[in-house]
């Protein structure tokens, strides 16, 4: 590369934080799973975060911040993240859109059961 008539080689980093973190969240041992719908999987597909709406049920016995894997109906595993709820928590809010979360737990929650940044898809 030429800049201000200097020379010089720029290296691209292979693998980048974001990347790195991606693969340390499939790293990590799974304590649960989320079944999730046709909808949340197309929400997911397109970079969205995953919403209690799109949970149809819980499995496992699991606490925030836990990796969980993302699984649909056939048991077809096709992601895992980092939950931001325990599995007590996901199954009093899971099919609940985001307005409902606080009466369903009896505190503020997050919006997000899983956000985009803590999620790999597979």
């Amino acid at each position: 590369f030429s800049k201000n008539k200097s020379k010089y080689t720029r290296f691209i980093p292979i693998n980048d934080i974001k990347t790195l973190r991606k693969q340390w969240i499939l790293s990590i041992k799974t304590k649960g799973k989320l079944l999730i719908d046709e909808g949340a999987k197309q929400a997911l597909i397109n970079h969205k975060s995953l919403l209690p709406a799109g949970v149809i049920n819980s499995f496992g016995d699991f606490k925030r911040g836990d990796a969980v894997e993302i699984i649909l109906e056939n048991n077809e595993k096709i992601g895992q993240g980092l939950s931001g709820y325990s599995n007590i928590d996901v199954d009093k809010i899971k099919g609940c859109k985001s307005n409902e979360i606080e009466s369903r737990l009896g505190h503020p929650g997050r919006v997000a059961l899983i956000h985009t940044d803590d999620l790999v898809l597979i």
